[in-house]
């Protein structure tokens, strides 16, 4: 019995040696490199975008996108936020934001954090936070960048909160360490349409 769990265990081994990679990255569900899912609905306002029902949701998240290429299959992940309406002091998506944050670095780090208001900003009030973030004159966001990212890897998630005049949401992405191939592709893909 001890010599068939070694065996096994010794199979398992070089099966994940030599299968290329031991688990791969993503988020929600999706792989990098992947084809994309069954039911996947191409979308107008993400070039190579395609919406798609997430496997493996998270409750901050209301929808869900990849980004896909014929050369590269799936390099982006996107999810897009729950709505806080008049939210307009951003207090509870600061709030889910800060917990998202948390929530992300056991896994991937510390991120490299932007929260800051312009210089000479209009909406420069606590109560302005979502018309600042509206405005382009506020930034609320962290990032995590892997540089050594191989293809189907994981190369860069960025969390950013968006708003409108009194609504507030997070925005999450996903890319993959060949994303710029991806887009590069899907620019070509374009072209052989003209």
């Amino acid at each position: 019995m001890g010599n068939f769990i070694k065996s096994v265990l010794m199979v398992l081994v070089l099966t994940s040696i030599f299968s290329g990679r031991v688990s791969a990255d993503g988020a929600f569900g999706f792989e990098f490199g992947d084809e994309l899912p069954f039911n996947a609905e191409r979308m107008t306002n993400i070039h190579g975008g395609y919406q798609v029902y997430a496997i493996n949701p998270y409750f901050e998240f209301k929808g869900y996108a990849v980004r896909s290429s014929k050369l590269t299959g799936i390099c982006q992940i996107f999810g897009f936020g729950r709505t806080y309406e008049n939210d307009e002091w951003g207090i509870r998506v600061r709030e889910a934001y800060e917990d998202l944050i948390v929530a992300m670095i056991p896994k991937y780090g510390i991120p490299q954090r932007d929260e800051f208001l312009r210089s000479g900003a209009l909406y420069d009030d606590p109560e302005d936070f979502s018309r600042a973030i509206a405005k382009n004159q506020r930034a609320h966001q962290a990032s995590w960048t892997f540089s050594k990212a191989g293809p189907d890897e994981l190369g860069e998630i960025l969390v950013t909160v968006r708003a409108g005049w009194e609504d507030t949401s997070l925005y999450i992405h996903y890319r993959s360490g060949n994303f710029d191939e991806c887009m590069r592709s899907l620019r070509d893909e374009a072209k052989s349409a003209l």
